[in-house]
C-alpha cells in the first residue's frame, strides 16, 4: 500500500532517546552547578578511551551525563536486577564540606561505603575557604575524616577555568570508566549465563531479548555504534537459531517460552512507533513478530545514527548514503523473511492477514527510509534485498485480496477492527483500514504493488520470478471478473516457462487454460 510518510531523516535521528549516565550529588546544589554544566559538556563532546580489562576498547566513548539528587536506591549493588542496570548511578559527589553539613556527609558516606562497587568522590570547592583564610584547616579536617580515602578528595577552586578543574575531570573520568567496567562485566556475565538456558522450562525469551537490546542501547548511547550494532546482529542470529531448534521439539516437551510464542497475539505497529519506544515491553510485546519488529527497528535506527556520525566526519566516502540505504534494505528483508518463515514452520498462532499487514507496513516504511538516503532501485549491492522486499509486498497484498467477507476465520471486517484497536502513532492502522474498506481503492493499490514489484524484479534480471508474480495476479483477476488485463500476464508466464525449457504436463495445462481467452482484438503489446 502506497502510504505517504510524514517524517524525514532529521526527525528519525531525533527519535532515539539515549541512556543518560546518572551522577548523583549531595551537598550545595548552587555551589556545584557551574561544575556540573562544565563536566556534562566535556564528557558529551570529548571522546574517552576506555581500557577494558587492560586492553583499549575499540571505540572511543562519550558520556551523556545527568546530575540528580543522591538516592541510595540508585547505588549499584546486589539488589539490582537487569532492568535496573541502565539506570544506576555511576558517580557520587559532595561539593562542599562544613561542620553544619557534616552529619549529612557522614550519613551519605555510610551508605555508599557499604556498597563495594560504588565509585564515589568528594569534591571540595575551596574558593570561599580561601577568602576566609580557613582552607588549610578545612582540608586537614577532611583528610582526617577520610584518612583511608584521601585519593577520592578532589579540590577545585575559583571556576572551571582554574587548573584544578582538570584534576576533577580526570577523577570523574576514572570513576566513570571503573564503574562502567563493573557494570558491563556484571551485565554480560548475566547474559552469557542466560544465553544457553533457552532449553529450560522457565527461561524467558522476551526478557533475554530485552536485556540484550538494553545493553546494546547503552553502548549506543555511549557512542560505540559499531559495537552496539554487532550486539543486535548477534542477537538476530541467535534468535533465529534457537527458534528453529525448539520448533522441532516434540509437542508437550517444548519449553514454556516457545509455547508462549505460539499463542501470543500480534499488534499492529509501524517502525516509527518503535523508534520512539525506549525499550521493548516484555508483558505486551512477547510474540515472535513483535520482538523481530522491535529488533529490526533498532537495527535501522542505529544504522542511521552511524550514518549521521560518519557523514559529519572528515573524509566521508561519496558512497556513504548508498551504503547505508543498502544496509536498511538488507535488515528489512531479513526480518521479513525470518518472521514469515518461522511463523509458518514454528506454528505461530497469527493469522495470515495480520502478518500481511505487518509485512506491508514494515516494507513500505523501510523503502521510504532507504529512499531518504538513496533511490532504492539504484542501490548497488542490495538488489536481492530489494527484490525480496517487493516480493513480500506483493504476496502480502495477495493474502489481503483473498480475505473472505464472512466465515469462521479472519474476515475483512475483523481485520479492520484489529487495525482500529491499534495505538500506532504513525497513522498506518487508519490508512490500512480505509484502503481495506474500499474495494476499488484496494484493487488500485494491489495493481500498483504488482506493477512496482514486477518492474523491480525485471530490472534486476529476475524474469521468471516476475512472470510467476504476474500469473498469480492474473489468477486473482480471473476470479474477480477483472479479465481485461489478465491475458498478457498469462502469456508472459507461459513464455517464461517455454524459454526456460520446462517440459511437463503442467505447462500444457496452463496453455489449455489460456487458449479459450485468445481473440483477434487482443493488445499483444502488453
Amino acid at each position: 500500500m502506497d502510504q505517504k510518510w510524514r517524517y524525514d531523516l532529521a526527525s528519525l535521528l531525533r527519535a532515539h532517546k539515549p541512556h543518560h549516565v546518572t551522577v548523583t550529588c549531595k551537598g550545595s546544589d548552587n555551589g556545584f552547578i557551574a561544575y556540573q554544566n562544565a563536566i556534562t559538556a566535556r564528557f558529551s563532546q570529548q571522546p574517552v578511551i576506555w581500557k577494558r580489562q587492560g586492553k583499549p576498547f575499540p571505540y572511543p566513548l562519550t558520556f551523556p551525563l545527568k546530575f540528580c539528587a543522591f538516592d541510595e536506591n540508585l547505588c549499584f549493588g546486589p539488589h539490582m536486577t537487569q532492568s535496573d542496570l541502565p539506570n544506576i548511578a555511576y558517580l557520587h559527589s559532595v561539593d562542599e564540606y562544613r561542620t553544619s553539613v557534616r552529619h549529612n556527609v557522614s550519613e551519605w558516606f555510610a551508605k555508599v561505603s557499604t556498597k563495594s562497587d560504588v565509585q564515589w568522590l568528594i569534591i571540595i570547592d575551596s574558593t570561599r575557604a580561601k577568602e576566609k583564610k580557613n582552607r588549610t584547616s578545612l582540608m586537614e579536617k577532611l583528610r582526617h575524616d577520610f584518612s583511608k580515602h584521601t585519593s577520592r578528595l578532589i579540590e577545585v577552586s575559583e571556576s572551571v577555568e582554574h587548573g584544578s578543574f582538570m584534576g576533577l575531570v580526570q577523577a570523574v573520568q576514572t570513576a566513570l570508566l571503573a564503574h562502567l567496567e563493573i557494570l558491563t562485566d556484571t551485565w554480560e556475565a548475566s547474559l552469557i549465563s542466560a544465553r544457553e538456558k533457552y532449553t529450560e522450562a522457565n527461561w524467558s525469551f522476551s526478557s533475554f531479548c530485552s536485556s540484550t537490546m538494553e545493553l546494546a542501547r547503552l553502548y549506543w548511547s555511549l557512542g560505540a555504534f559499531e559495537h552496539a550494532l554487532q550486539m543486535y546482529d548477534d542477537l538476530d542470529v541467535h534468535l533465529f537459531d534457537i527458534v528453529n531448534r525448539m520448533a522441532d521439539v516434540e509437542a508437550g516437551r517444548e519449553p514454556r517460552w516457545i509455547v508462549a510464542l505460539r499463542t501470543a497475539s500480534v499488534s499492529f505497529r509501524s517502525l516509527y512507533s518503535s523508534f520512539e519506544q525506549p525499550k521493548i515491553d516484555c508483558k505486551k510485546d512477547h510474540s515472535l513478530v513483535a520482538i523481530r519488529h522491535f529488533l529490526v527497528a533498532q537495527q535501522i535506527l542505529l544504522s542511521l545514527s552511524q550514518y549521521n556520525e560518519r557523514h559529519r566526519s572528515q573524509g566521508a566516502p561519496p558512497s556513504l548514503r548508498v551504503d547505508f540505504a543498502a544496509l536498511v534494505l538488507r535488515y528489512t528483508n531479513r526480518a521479513l523473511s525470518i518472521a514469515l518463515e518461522q511463523s509458518r514452520t514454528a506454528l505461530m498462532n497469527v493469522s495470515t492477514a495480520r502478518l500481511a499487514c505487518w509485512c506491508l507496513v514494515v516494507s513500505n516504511e523501510a523503502l521510504h527510509i532507504a529512499g531518504l538516503l538513496a533511490e532504492p532501485s539504484t542501490v548497488e549491492g542490495a538488489a536481492a534485498a530489494l527484490c525480496g522486499i517487493q516480493t513480500h509486498r506483493f504476496f502480502s497484498m495477495l493474502d489481503l485480496a483473498e480475505l473472505p467477507e464472512s466465515g469462521p476465520s479472519e474476515t475483512r471486517s475483523s481485520l479492520c477492527e484489529w487495525l482500529s484497536a491499534s495505538d500506532d502513532s504513525s497513522g498506518s492502522g487508519e490508512y490500512f483500514r480505509e484502503v481495506l474498506q474500499s474495494p476499488n481503492n484496494f484493487a488500485a493499490q494491489f495493481f500498483k504493488a504488482h506493477d512496482i514489484s514486477s518492474s523491480t524484479l525485471m530490472q534486476c534480471g529476475r524474469i521468471r520470478q516476475a512472470a510467476h508474480m504476474g500469473w498469480k495476479m492474473a489468477e486473482w483477476m480471473r476470479r474477480n471478473n477483472r479479465d481485461a488485463g489478465a491475458l498478457p500476464l498469462e502469456l508472459r508466464f507461459v513464455a517464461s516457462l517455454l524459454e526456460s525449457g520446462t517440459k511437463s504436463q503442467a505447462v500444457v495445462n496452463v496453455m489449455k487454460r489460456i487458449v479459450p481467452y485468445l481473440k483477434d482484438d487482443i493488445d499483444f503489446e502488453r
